[in-house]
């Protein structure tokens, strides 16, 4: 399953702009995202910052029962500056925020946690897939996010697995 996040990983561990294709600390408890221009959900809507903010804030909200909630509950509220720029606001100094960005929040479009199907308990149900995989439809039904059109230059990919001999790669430890 492929999810987009707002960064990404490289193989030594350093964050790098994967959604967000820059970011600044403008205080100790406020980091700004610039949201890349031009990536689109499957339905073709383009990504903005409305829809990053909508899920970190549906994620972060302890009454939505997001199991990522215990990655991203350093995010007190996440706030649109303009249409491609987010502030994540946090009670208090997080240094490791790029870190955990990366680990978690992958990003809807606005208003889909409204439209997902509910689970017994009445919390809505996740997408089961997004990203550069297969997809079409209104991003939602499908279970599809977002999707770039073209991979991101310049980060790796991984190799997929071979079904049959359960070969994997993982990023080397060093």
């Amino acid at each position: 399953l492929i999810f987009d996040r707002l960064v990404h990983l490289d193989e030594k561990y350093n964050p790098v702009p994967l959604l967000a294709e820059s970011w600044k600390w403008e205080s100790d408890t406020a980091l700004d995202l610039t949201i890349r221009k031009g990536v689109k959900f499957h339905s073709g809507k383009e990504l903005d910052a409305e829809d990053v903010a909508y899920t970190l804030n549906f994620i972060v909200d302890p009454t939505n029962g997001s199991l990522n909630r215990s990655y991203l509950s350093w995010i007190k509220k996440a706030e649109v500056l303009d249409k491609h720029k987010v502030r994540l606001v946090m009670d208090k100094p997080f240094p490791t925020a790029l870190l955990f960005l990366a680990g978690a929040g992958n990003i809807l479009p606005k208003g889909h946690y409204e439209k997902a199907p509910a689970r017994a308990d009445g919390k809505r149900l996740l997408p089961c897939a997004a990203g550069e995989g297969q997809g079409g439809g209104d991003g939602v039904a499908s279970g599809n996010g977002i999707g770039r059109r073209t991979p991101t230059p310049a980060l790796p990919r991984p190799q997929k697995a071979r079904t049959g001999e359960g070969a994997f790669r993982f990023p080397p430890l060093r």
